[in-house]
């Protein structure tokens, strides 16, 4: 579904053989807050968190099922305190 030109809910892409390949919830073209990808055996290939566009995690994994990558936003980071000053922009609205 779209919105003003923008996409809205939840999108999904597919691998040709019919299994998902993506999955996230657009919410009117800020950047997903969840994004989870697989592989075309089905096997989850990664998963992103993020807020106001700010990466809070991401894990990526092999096709295997091994866990290749983490990362978490750093407190006290630049981009947490970018975080943290688009939280204030947000409450107060």
């Amino acid at each position: 579904m779209y919105v003003n030109g923008f996409p809205e809910g939840r999108c999904r892409e597919w691998h040709e053989n019919g299994q998902i390949s993506k999955e996230w919830l657009a919410e009117r073209g800020v950047a997903p807050s969840k994004t989870t990808e697989w592989y075309g055996n089905g096997q989850i290939k990664s998963l992103c968190l993020r807020e106001h566009g700010v990466e809070l995690e991401y894990q990526e994994w092999s096709q295997d099922g091994e866990l290749v990558t983490k990362r978490t936003l750093i407190e006290g980071s630049p981009m947490h305190q970018v975080l943290l000053r688009m939280r204030k922009l947000k409450a107060e609205g």
